[in-house]
């Protein structure tokens, strides 16, 4: 994944960067309901990002994630917790003979939402592991423009 970003921020061999993320309904000029908020139209993100290429504080650069990283990302923040929420149910619903006098569903249910908290744990404890992993952090791939200035890359 390939995004244009703005240097922030300098700080040695890491520079800060600014992404905005673009909703899709940006580029739309029809009026509807989902327009009237235009808190959803556009996101800025900040990305530390290794400062091999002398950037400076206005610059415009390229930075770049491998497919594969945000593939493995993806997987962990969607597919990860829908596990754990569904062999939360199944496991809840075999044990409910722990909680007393319940019934079978509301354990799995009871269960389920645990799980989905360990979930939220692991990926975590999992996200600190892969962020100091040099194959999961986001690059720069070039200048676009040196200080505002079109044209260096």
């Amino acid at each position: 994944m390939r995004e244009k970003a703005c240097v922030v921020e300098v700080n040695g061999d890491k520079a800060k960067v600014v992404v905005t993320r673009h909703s899709a309904c940006s580029k739309c000029n029809e009026d509807c309901i989902l327009g009237l908020d235009e808190s959803h139209e556009q996101d800025d993100i900040y990305v530390e990002v290794k400062n091999d290429k002398n950037v400076e504080i206005g610059d415009m650069v390229n930075i770049e994630l491998k497919d594969s990283s945000l593939v493995l990302g993806s997987l962990m923040i969607y597919l990860v917790p829908l596990l754990f929420f569904v062999i939360g149910y199944f496991v809840g619903s075999n044990l409910s003979f722990l909680l007393g006098n319940i019934s079978q569903q509301l354990s799995g249910i009871i269960f389920s939402f645990i799980f989905l908290y360990v979930s939220y744990l692991f990926t975590k404890r999992v996200d600190k592991r892969l962020s100091r992993n040099k194959k999961f952090q986001s690059e720069i791939t070039g200048i676009v423009s040196k200080n505002n200035e079109v044209g260096a890359d």
